[in-house]
């Protein structure tokens, strides 16, 4: 069972597997000269032909319509062998559960669990993860389609290009993830007696497998961005890069699907509870929620609706005061 290893065991061990795959990409000093002699060749060879060819008038000769066909093939996009992914390179749906079991998992803990819980996550940067996700994710298509053509954002000549660019995003995004989730999966352990086993296993399963996500599509977009004077001469938008795209858009869902379970404080009395203040960012709350007296001016300050009678703490915001 999952819950039989620890979390900073998997962790190492997933670390030194890298390392040693990182290592022996590095030592293959075969491989490396060939690829450095191949697009030395391959830059030679364009340089010359440019002197005589239009090359980009003659693909679009040959090739006319160089943009990927909106079909099932798209869905099947490997992104790699990980536990995390099957075959499509999406979040294997055997392994997820309904947004609203995790939430109900986590309305089980104890107000002072639950409030640990969070802080330790977000502070351990979930919060940080999902923002960065969904900035990556901003440049997708429209959720669900499979566009033929996806136009390269604004400042950047290529796909390519923004990949290069961006592939400290994706990284962050994955540490940031794994150690909020972990920080999560930690603070389970240390409270294992207190919750019952199965709440344990499936929280710690959603959670490692986000971790494991974040890692395999961070990966994905620094094989891009060592790829990219290869993929240089295709300037469209391609089935890899939508499908690394729409793996961040879901990685950033269900992201959010975590810190809104952990935020949700819907009619709790939370004056008994002895909670000490941190951050209050994010907080859902309603009418029946009960607060500190001395935390009151501050959540009634920044808090706004956001419908069905519940209300989120977002600083920077007024309203009436509390009743």
């Amino acid at each position: 069972m999952s819950h039989l290893i620890h979390p900073t065991d998997r962790r190492l061990r997933g670390q030194q597997e890298q390392l040693e795959t990182d290592l022996a990409v590095a030592l293959d000093l075969e491989a490396g000269l060939r690829e450095v002699l191949t697009l030395a060749h391959h830059d030679d060879l364009v340089e010359d032909l440019s002197r005589t060819l239009d090359l980009d008038a003659g693909l679009l000769q040959i090739v006319p319509e160089a943009r990927p066909v909106a079909t099932e093939s798209f869905l099947v996009t490997d992104l790699g062998t990980s536990a995390t992914f099957v075959r499509s390179g999406r979040a294997d749906e055997a392994l997820l559960v309904h947004p609203g079991v995790e939430r109900e998992i986590l309305k089980r803990l104890s107000l002072r669990d639950r409030w640990e819980l969070r802080n330790g996550m977000l502070r351990n940067g979930l919060q940080r993860a999902l923002m960065a996700a969904r900035i990556l994710a901003a440049d997708v298509a429209e959720e669900g389609a499979v566009p033929t053509y996806c136009p390269v954002p604004a400042g950047y000549a290529s796909w390519p290009d923004w990949f290069k660019d961006n592939c400290d995003v994706f990284e962050m995004v994955a540490a940031s993830a794994g150690d909020g989730l972990y920080a999560g999966i930690d603070y389970l352990y240390s409270i294992a007696g207190q919750v019952p086993k199965e709440d344990h296993s499936t929280l710690e399963l959603q959670w490692d497998r986000r971790a494991a996500r974040a890692t395999t599509i961070a990966a994905r977009a620094r094989d891009m961005k060592h790829d990219a004077p290869r993929q240089a001469l295709f300037r469209t938008f391609t089935i890899t890069h939508h499908a690394v795209l729409l793996n961040m858009t879901e990685l950033a869902e269900e992201l959010a699907t975590t810190i809104h379970g952990l935020n949700d404080f819907v009619g709790e009395d939370l004056r008994a509870a002895g909670l000490e203040k941190d951050h209050l960012d994010g907080l859902r709350w309603s009418a029946r929620t009960k607060w500190p007296e001395d935390w009151k001016d501050e959540i009634d300050r920044d808090s706004v609706p956001i419908g069905d009678g519940i209300f989120e703490v977002r600083p920077g915001n007024t309203r009436i005061a509390l009743a």
